[in-house]
């Protein structure tokens, strides 16, 4: 913190200090257990409800897929008119999609949802780090986000998938593979 940062100073005058604003939660040395059953899948979604989190995109594409989907959003309605617009999304959806609009919960409560979850989701239109996607991460939860973020070559470690927001089969194809693992 800045305190730090001048108390290093103090000591080395010429020094180079970065002050970093906020470290990745802990990795769980062992991820908490969740059943899976082929053909069901629990999404979460933790960000604002905003245009450039693109909420709205996955909403749009869970209409085109056929497996049961509990799908749970975490965050604040920020933008007033965009969430209007994305509950209406959720009316329309079919009977095998359910989706539950948490709000905004207290930060220290995340990781016990997303550890309830079997993949994170997030089509965003831009993170600089994006710390719900290390969240999900650290408590073994595989992320399908979009490639605007810095995290990279996630399907090679299987950590999940970044794919590009123009390529919607891609989105469906991901999804689909995790609605078919098994436990």
């Amino acid at each position: 913190n800045v305190e730090e940062q001048n108390e290093i100073l103090s000591y080395f005058p010429n020094a180079s200090v970065s002050v970093i604003a906020n470290l990745p939660p802990p990795i769980l040395a062992y991820p908490p257990v969740l059943n899976k059953l082929d053909c069901t899948l629990k999404l979460c979604f933790v960000g604002r409800i905003h245009p450039i989190k693109n909420l709205q995109f996955i909403l749009d594409l869970l209409r085109e897929l056929k497996n049961n989907i509990a799908f749970s959003i975490i965050g604040h309605e920020e933008d007033n008119h965009y969430a209007i617009a994305c509950h209406h999304l959720v009316e329309s959806l079919p009977a095998n999609i359910t989706v539950t609009f948490l709000g905004g919960l207290p930060h220290d409560s995340i990781n016990d949802i997303l550890a309830k979850h079997h993949l994170f989701i997030l089509p965003t239109l831009g993170e600089n780090y994006g710390h719900a996607i290390i969240e999900a991460l650290s408590v073994g939860r595989p992320v399908l986000i979009s490639d605007q973020t810095p995290w990279k070559n996630l399907h090679e470690y299987h950590a999940g998938w970044e794919l590009p927001l123009s390529d919607k089969q891609a989105w469906i194809k991901a999804i689909e593979e995790a609605a078919s693992w098994d436990q």
